[in-house]
């Protein structure tokens, strides 16, 4: 059986800075039990404004996160 949750991509602070995937609402998923945090690396260099462009784009084109 599939679960999709709303989720929403945030920018943590690094360095260098990174992509957090936190669960808003929706089913269960095991991928965020025990309070685990789900991160995205990104290319070295990448400033925090391009991080949070990122961010953004993943927001605006992403609306569920699935697992089976």
């Amino acid at each position: 059986m599939t679960k999709r949750v709303r989720a929403k991509f945030i920018v943590k602070d690094g360095p260098p800075p990174w992509i957090g995937l936190e669960p808003l609402q929706g089913d269960s998923l095991d991928m965020f039990a025990n309070k685990k945090y789900i991160g995205f690396d990104l290319r070295p260099g990448t400033s925090p404004d391009e991080a949070q462009d990122i961010a953004q784009l993943l927001n605006d084109n992403l609306t569920h996160v699935s697992e089976t």
